[in-house]
């Protein structure tokens, strides 16, 4: 759970960013940044589905009850000992 956590939460401020990075270029016609920008800002959005896409079903499936474990039942009786195991 926690894995997805960090992922998404990694995800979120990269495609944030990215999203800064690629609007604040287009949106000032007079930026000094020219295409870098958007070089850096658009990898960035697509490298926020990557991490995105991983980290939301970790998040969701480790966020569900753990599994019981089953253990082996050993019962002593008076002259007898039994042993069960189911799974």
């Amino acid at each position: 759970m926690v894995t997805g956590i960090v992922l998404t939460s990694v995800a979120s401020v990269a495609l944030v960013g990215g999203a800064a990075l690629t609007i604040g270029n287009f949106a000032s016609p007079r930026s000094d940044a020219g295409p870098l920008a958007a070089i850096i800002g658009v990898p960035l959005m697509i490298g926020s589905v990557l991490f995105a896409a991983p980290g939301i079903p970790l998040w969701v499936v480790g966020a569900g009850p753990a599994p019981k474990k089953e253990a082996p039942v050993l019962s002593v009786g008076a002259g007898s000992a039994t042993l069960r195991w189911t799974f």
